[in-house]
């Protein structure tokens, strides 16, 4: 190659774009092309928890008279206690003073409150995804995400329980006449936050357990395995003794706490006349910040457990075969 050729070769490479410049509008390209392959999770997450919450939604709109039943059972269970006991003034001190029946019958409507929340959120999901289970298996085939689908069905436990807790609150306030509080809030919003977690609790509890049945005939029959330990070991009925370890896992024993500090309860309490009657542990009832927020806390907890169980155990439940 002659002096020439050299010279305008070496011309020809000066003037071509600079390495440098090449190099970063080909990360850029590359960066293009890769960023939607890696966003293609989230964006399928998004659509496919939209298409199974718009469903549900429309699921349970179309069958009105289960949604009635869901929405309406607690409130006449309501109804029913307020009847049968007849004293609206249960929550409040008397004119003639204290006596010792007070805070027992107090303990008792609230404990029934508390159960009536419960089995709302029990039978309302009880078979949520049982009678799904062939719908389920055969989207999962075709690469529904497990996370999608059980965030649905978390977000329809919480917008269900939105307008039953605010029934179950409104029907309280009417037929009894809730105490003034002034630490706490308002009595008639305690009610509807204590009946929302129940509800919402209950309910995963409720999903986790109906992911586990084969169909909606064994969710059915499995419901009341899960109502006898809330009536059981809320430690309301009887002391349960080295069973308070399960506390924790026990929906209606926050429940009660939280609905008897909106109740005001301990200004029913009264010390036995004599030392060998027994005393009534006034504590768990406290209208204290501390006690609403730590009860809230631990049902919460428990919604997000049971969601966490639904998810694993959901993601093990492989999709149709061939």
């Amino acid at each position: 190659m002659s002096d020439s050729e050299l010279e305008q070769e070496a011309e020809r490479f000066r003037k071509q774009q600079p390495l440098p410049e090449l190099t970063a509008e080909s990360k850029g390209a590359l960066a293009r092309q890769v960023a939607p392959a890696a966003l293609q999770p989230v964006r399928q997450f998004g659509s496919q928890l939209k298409t199974v919450l718009h469903r549900e939604l429309l699921v349970s709109w179309r069958d009105r008279v289960s949604l009635a039943l869901n929405m309406l059972t607690a409130p006449i269970a309501i109804l029913l206690l307020a009847g049968a006991i007849q004293k609206p003034e249960v929550f409040e001190v008397p004119s003639e003073g204290l006596n010792p029946s007070l805070l027992p019958l107090a303990i008792k409507v609230i404990f029934v409150m508390s159960c009536a929340c419960i089995w709302t959120g029990i039978s309302t999901h009880i078979g949520a995804v049982a009678r799904e289970r062939p719908i389920y298996e055969r989207e999962r085939s075709f690469n529904l995400q497990p996370l999608a689908y059980v965030t649905a069905k978390g977000l329809m436990i919480l917008l269900l329980a939105i307008p039953q807790a605010l029934l179950i609150a409104s029907v309280s306030a009417v037929l009894f006449r809730l105490p003034a509080l002034g630490g706490i809030g308002s009595a008639t919003f305690g009610y509807w936050m204590a009946a929302l977690l129940t509800i919402v609790a209950s309910g995963a509890m409720a999903l986790f357990l109906s992911t586990l049945v084969k169909d909606q005939r064994q969710a059915g029959s499995s419901s009341p395995l899960l109502l006898m330990p809330q009536l059981i070991l809320s430690g309301v009925l009887f002391e349960i003794g080295s069973l308070t370890a399960l506390y924790p896992a026990v929906a209606s024993r926050w429940a009660v706490k939280i609905f008897g500090a909106y109740s005001a309860l301990e200004k029913l309490y009264l010390e036995p006349a004599l030392p060998t009657l027994p005393k009534i542990d006034i504590e768990p009832y406290a209208s204290t910040i501390a006690n609403v927020r730590d009860s809230s806390l631990l049902l919460l907890l428990q919604f997000g457990s049971f969601i966490l169980l639904a998810l694993i155990a959901l993601s093990r439940r492989k999709g149709l075969k061939g």
